[in-house]
């Protein structure tokens, strides 16, 4: 669990009287505060997070899974090629003369692997000159998962497209002016952050919040992640924090109104049973 989030959540048990030890933080779970009820529940309706507003963009090619923001039509490498045109127009045009310059008698399978290789070269180069990307491996076997470091069967598992950034967007996406070392790592941490993201809602681990009390019905929907169910339960018990509040201005606002217009002791203990019960 995220420090932060623990953090949170102890402080929240604490003003609810809650223990936070007993607390059922992975999956589904019900938690009883007096008389209301804090239901977590998966969300089986999620939006994809390459809804939202990403700073990466992930492209993907499988043959049976719609994966990411975009899925190709042309090869890899063409998709590549053309990410360099954006960006440095030209370079389509370079790799033409290339191909034509290129002696005809190298043309046999050492040649032809030379040449690829020469290609591949010049776009890795102008790309890394241009882009942060990290690859995307997918793991299907009973469900799919992705992550950007690969998995260790090779069976279920390749990679199926990269995710990237230019690193002009990135500079006025996080305010950098200079790209140093340690900015840089942080942009592959972000789109890093993305695809874990990405990979939890592929995985279904998406989470909401229902509470329901004679006095309060309210839930929300789409917390992905590793800990998604626990930033659902923390919103959850900060909504009923705020609602132990309103109960218990509105038990004394009462009380007042009693005072005010001289009701009977006998008759306030009657009426008492009426009042809110304190959280």
């Amino acid at each position: 669990m995220h420090p932060e989030l623990s953090k949170q959540l102890k402080a929240n048990c604490q003003k609810l009287s809650l223990d936070f030890n007993t607390l059922d933080l992975i999956g589904e779970s019900e938690t009883q505060i007096k008389d209301i009820t804090i239901k977590i529940e998966r969300d089986g309706d999620a939006e994809s997070p390459r809804e939202w507003d990403n700073v990466g963009t992930m492209v993907c090619w499988h043959s049976r899974y719609n994966l990411g923001d975009e899925q190709p039509s042309v090869s890899y490498q063409d998709y590549r090629i053309g990410m360099v045109e954006e960006v440095e127009p030209g370079f389509e045009a370079m790799l033409e003369r290339l191909e034509h310059n290129w002696p005809s008698t190298n043309w046999d399978a050492q040649g032809t692997k030379d040449y690829q290789e020469l290609v591949e070269a010049k776009i890795e180069a102008r790309l890394d000159k241009y882009y942060f990307i990290l690859p995307l491996y997918l793991y299907d076997h009973s469900g799919i998962t992705m992550n950007t470091g690969g998995f260790s069967c090779s069976w279920d598992s390749g990679q199926v497209g990269f995710i990237y950034v230019t690193k002009e967007k990135a500079r006025e996406e996080y305010g950098f002016k200079r790209l140093t070392k340690e900015r840089i790592q942080k942009v592959f941490e972000f789109l890093d952050s993305e695809v874990k993201t990405y990979a939890a809602y592929l995985e279904g681990d998406v989470y909401g919040y229902v509470i329901e009390g004679h006095d309060i019905d309210d839930s929300c929907w789409g917390y992905v992640g590793p800990d998604g169910e626990g930033w659902a339960l923390l919103e959850a018990l900060s909504i009923v924090e705020n609602h132990k509040k309103e109960r218990a201005g509105s038990r004394i606002q009462k009380i007042k109104t009693w005072i005010k217009n001289q009701v009977p002791l006998l008759k306030r203990r009657e009426l008492a049973t009426e009042l809110p019960i304190l959280l």
